[in-house]
């Protein structure tokens, strides 16, 4: 099994499969498995299982959902991405994305995190858009991009919301009065 490691583009993908097919003529003779020619190199790939399929990962995060936090379960996706080859991560975020989120709509129903004005148009969405700005900040760390994985951006600019001097603005405005 191969890992894609850092870069996942095209080019990987026919790097992956000269090192495999022998005798290769064309780039159409390269997608070709069985007489049937695939649309792309990563579709070869997977057919040829020269990358993990989504098998494994809906196996391991059906199990870790169970017992790990969403906090957790988003450190674990940006992992996979990281250092493994996950072939469809929006796929993925989005069959377990209730999961992945699960803290965070907890966090923005009670009102400890208030979005802004336009939190309301995507009010069924607003724990995943804030999941997605949590996923950015870790991908951050490894100098990557939700938009390298193919992942959608945030809507909502979470940046000047997120933090611990940020909560619920009736309590910050009861605790800013001045006790003489």
């Amino acid at each position: 099994m191969y890992s894609a490691g850092s870069y996942v583009g095209a080019g990987y993908y026919l790097r992956l499969l000269l090192t495999v097919v022998r005798g290769a003529t064309s780039f159409e003779h390269l997608r070709t498995i069985d007489g049937f020619v695939h649309t792309s190199f990563k579709e070869v790939s997977i057919a040829l299982r020269l990358l993990e399929d989504h098998g494994e990962w809906d196996a391991m995060f059906t199990d870790t959902k169970e017992f790990m936090t969403g906090h957790a379960l988003r450190h674990l996706f940006v992992l996979a991405l990281q250092h493994t080859t996950i072939t469809n991560p929006l796929q993925i975020w989005q069959q377990f994305g209730n999961s992945f989120c699960d803290d965070l709509s907890n966090i923005l129903r009670t009102g400890r995190l208030i979005a802004t004005a336009n939190g309301e148009a995507i009010e069924g969405e607003l724990s995943y858009d804030y999941g997605l700005y949590h996923v950015q900040q870790l991908l951050n760390q490894y100098g990557k991009s939700l938009a390298k994985f193919r992942l959608p951006e945030p809507v909502l600019d979470w940046r000047n919301m997120d933090g611990p001097g940020v909560r619920n603005t009736l309590v910050g405005e009861e605790l800013g009065y001045e006790v003489d």
